[in-house]
């Protein structure tokens, strides 16, 4: 496994698109973002994209992005991540701040989440195989074992917390939820 570090950075993106900010990719273990700026837009934004990477470290990061569908985290089978004290303000018609699927033993602790997804018909076609939605959280599939805390989550559509069925053995402690409209939290069968 190799470690990378990225460290007060700001990275400002745009695309017709697609964007992302940072990408953490298969066999990464140990990488560190901390104190970046980010900031993308695009028909399609991504802020940090985890792809099979392990132990990651995302602290103290400021992540601006603006879409028809936005994901400000993915993590994709990455396990024993610490995402902390990060700022996510995300607008599109379609929000998931921080989406884990098949994810396993990670922290997510202390972020501030602004999810003002709008709703509505999509002008571009996604293809992200995790589909669309609103959500400040979604834990997808199988994601088990994570713990949820000390976070403030502001959605004004959807789900502060959402949980697929076989997301369980999670724990979700101590977080501030706001939503405008449906649920704080869910968890829902597919």
């Amino acid at each position: 496994f190799e470690t990378y570090q990225y460290v007060e950075n700001i990275i400002n993106i745009e695309g017709s698109y697609f964007a992302t900010g940072i990408i953490v990719g298969d066999e990464s273990e140990g990488t560190i973002l901390k104190d970046n700026i980010i900031n993308a837009k695009a028909s399609v934004t991504y802020g940090i994209t985890l792809e099979m990477s392990q132990e990651s470290i995302i602290d103290n990061n400021t992540v601006e992005l603006e879409s028809e569908v936005v994901y400000g985290i993915q993590g994709y089978q990455s396990n024993e991540n610490e995402i902390t004290s990060n700022v996510f303000n995300a607008n599109a018609k379609y929000v998931y701040v921080i989406v884990l699927s098949n994810g396993n033993y990670n922290k997510i602790l202390y972020n501030s989440i602004n999810a003002n997804g709008l709703g509505g018909n999509l002008t571009i076609k996604n293809l992200d195989s995790l589909g669309y939605g609103n959500a400040g959280i979604y834990l997808h599939a199988d994601s088990c074992n994570n713990t949820i805390s000390g976070n403030e989550i502001i959605s004004s559509k959807g789900y502060a917390i959402l949980m697929d069925e076989g997301a369980i053995g999670n724990i979700i402690l101590d977080n501030y939820l706001s939503l405008i409209a449906i649920f704080l939290f869910h968890q829902v069968k597919l």
